[in-house]
């Protein structure tokens, strides 16, 4: 018997091909994978973990926060 990739169009027709299993998904089985997040902070993801920049500098900036001011940065440090 010959692949379905081999077949000709008389072959389709008189049945001459090896059965194979269908790869096809029914829709209902195929889950969410993302859901709807309105806020970093629903990721685990805080400002102590970005890059921010400006003119002024974060009020509560946590420590190992990096921030761009004026092309250079600045890493916060809290004092022991």
């Amino acid at each position: 018997m010959k692949s379905i990739r081999n077949n000709t169009v008389w072959d389709l027709i008189s049945r001459k091909t090896t059965p194979t299993l269908s790869t096809d998904k029914n829709i209902a089985f195929v889950k969410t994978i993302y859901s709807t997040v309105d806020e970093k902070e629903d990721l685990g993801i805080n400002d102590q973990n970005l890059i921010l920049s400006g003119d002024v500098f974060p009020a509560e900036a946590g420590d190992g926060q990096i921030f761009i001011k004026d092309g250079k940065p600045y890493i916060y440090k809290e004092q022991a």
